[in-house]
């Protein structure tokens, strides 16, 4: 674990995602707490040793970057691009599997010099789920990471709506960003495909965002609270593959 640490940039870098508050509504309750500092230490290590080949420069993420990106998704090979995307703008997207009881989906770091890191787990392996948990992440280091200065956001989205009464109002905002950037509000709440879901009418509204269709079926499997609506278009068993990443179980 020292090795681990000194890769990572030192015990002063290590600590500081240790961690938000245990009430936090996006952390499981059932976490291990080591195997989550062990999986930080990973992520930063990792970025710490894959720096992009340009330096970061502060106020780059913004909801304009974050609708730039998703009009990437247009392409299969989507998150690659959002990875070479990001680093040349400085930012590390680093893809490590989550560990056993880490519950992970996502995670916003920063390395000892102040550079974000975006991380995420793949924990479900399908396309909606890897742009909304991208630009989610993103959010966190556009509006509150480099606004607010906090030092880390570590997210189970899976608990997206549980006990709304409690939502921290950063992890409602990071939501806001990562939707709007992927479907325009004013677009979404006057849509076709809202009122009445149809594979013809995904398609439409997809091509006229340039977004790929599993963003809006994902959208729409989130809003209406079923998860085997329009199944064939959200990819599943497509994106680990294209960071090396070997199928597992969530």
């Amino acid at each position: 674990m020292r090795g681990l640490i000194d890769r990572a940039g030192g015990l002063d870098v290590a600590v500081v995602p240790l961690y938000r508050k245990t009430n936090h509504p996006r952390a499981n309750a059932k976490t291990d707490s080591y195997a989550l500092k062990a999986w930080c230490w990973q992520v930063l290590a990792t970025a710490n040793e894959t720096r992009p080949p340009i330096a970061y420069t502060p106020g780059t993420v913004t909801l304009d970057l974050l609708r730039q990106l998703a009009r990437l998704s247009w392409s299969e090979e989507g998150p690659r691009l959002a990875k070479e995307f990001l680093a040349q703008r400085g930012l590390p997207l680093v893809v490590i599997p989550h560990l056993p009881k880490t519950y992970l989906d996502g995670a916003a770091l920063r390395l000892g010099d102040g550079t974000p890191v975006v991380a995420l787990t793949l924990r479900y392996d399908r396309v909606d789920n890897f742009w909304f948990c991208l630009l989610h992440e993103l959010a966190h280091v556009g509006r509150h990471m480099e606004r607010d200065g906090d030092p880390a956001f570590l997210d189970d989205l899976t608990l997206r709506d549980v006990d709304r009464e409690r939502e921290d109002p950063k992890e409602a905002q990071a939501d806001e960003w990562a939707e709007d950037a992927l479907i325009p509000r004013a677009i979404w709440e006057t849509s076709a495909v809202r009122q009445n879901p149809s594979t013809a009418a995904v398609l439409t509204l997809a091509q006229a965002l340039q977004v790929n269709p599993a963003i809006i079926a994902g959208r729409l499997r989130h809003e209406r609270k079923n998860f085997r609506l329009f199944s064939h278009f959200v990819g599943s068993g497509t994106v680990r593959a294209q960071f090396h990443i070997a199928e597992r179980t969530p």
